[in-house]
């Protein structure tokens, strides 16, 4: 989250960020008013407000309007020492998290608040879901990259767009190639490599499930059903064909691979 917050203060048109975590004998109440998001959430008695019940977000942009967010405690809630110790920290964290990406319309990133990670000793700190996720403007500094202490970039473009990427990451960064989109070989530069120690690695989903067996391709399933069901992972579809128009969309999609998968539906649109 204060990596996302660190991003959005460098926006032009960032007005402010609010919200709060809702208890069970607060009064919590939200509605539409002329296009507008509006919040009533009082405290009636300080003493005596329950249990946690979840979290809410708001973020202002100038000229976008507000952007809403409500997390409830029992879908994001993780059996973890953070969580059990600092349930209202975490909560409101998800909240904040989840209304900054959807202001920002930033994508593929996973907060520590959000998701519990498989392996707790792992470096993963942010997951750029392409390359604009991580460096959306390309210029010199890798703002969004260094605000999320982005450590991990999974790459399935390859070619230069392998540099450009490590390139954004900070030192002793690593970047996972997993296919080949562009049709070119994965680049980097040798400075990355040599001076700022970071590494280019690859990933063959077959080869993995082979090594790991099929309990762990199971339980991994299912984890990740969950984080798809969350919205969390998505997919986006550029368009929607049908059988004679598969042809066309196939080698549109060929063209521009970034924009979207295409979804053939035979019995039609």
């Amino acid at each position: 989250r204060d990596g996302l917050l660190a991003h959005a203060h460098r926006q032009p048109d960032f007005v402010k960020m609010d919200g709060d975590v809702v208890w069970s004998n607060d009064g919590f109440e939200t509605s539409m008013i002329n296009g507008e998001r509006s919040i009533v959430h009082t405290v009636k008695n300080p003493a005596e407000r329950g249990h946690i019940i979840g979290a809410w977000a708001m973020v202002e942009r100038r000229d976008h309007g507000i952007t809403y967010f409500y997390a409830p405690l029992g879908e994001y809630k993780r059996n973890t020492p953070i969580w059990n110790s600092h349930p209202s920290a975490m909560i409101l964290k998800v909240a904040e998290s989840y209304a900054l990406r959807k202001a920002y319309s930033i994508s593929g990133v996973v907060g520590e608040a959000e998701v519990e990670a498989s392996n707790p000793a792992t470096n993963i700190t942010a997951i750029p879901g392409t390359a604009r996720d991580l460096h959306p403007d390309w210029g010199d500094d890798p703002v969004l990259a260094q605000d999320l202490k982005a450590t991990t970039a999974f790459d399935c473009i390859s070619g230069a767009m392998s540099a450009r990427v490590l390139q954004a990451l900070p030192s002793r960064s690593q970047i996972i190639v997993y296919g080949s989109m562009s049709g070119e070989d994965a680049t980097a530069k040798s400075k990355d490599i040599v001076f700022f120690r970071k590494n280019v690695t690859g990933f063959h989903l077959a080869s993995h499930i082979k090594e790991r067996g099929t309990l762990w391709v199971l339980k991994t399933a299912r984890q990740v059903q969950k984080l798809v069901e969350r919205k969390i992972f998505h997919t986006e579809f550029s368009a929607r064909l049908t059988l004679a128009q598969a042809p066309e969309g196939i080698a549109a999609y060929a063209e521009n691979m970034t924009s979207g998968k295409p979804v053939i539906l035979p019995r039609g649109v």
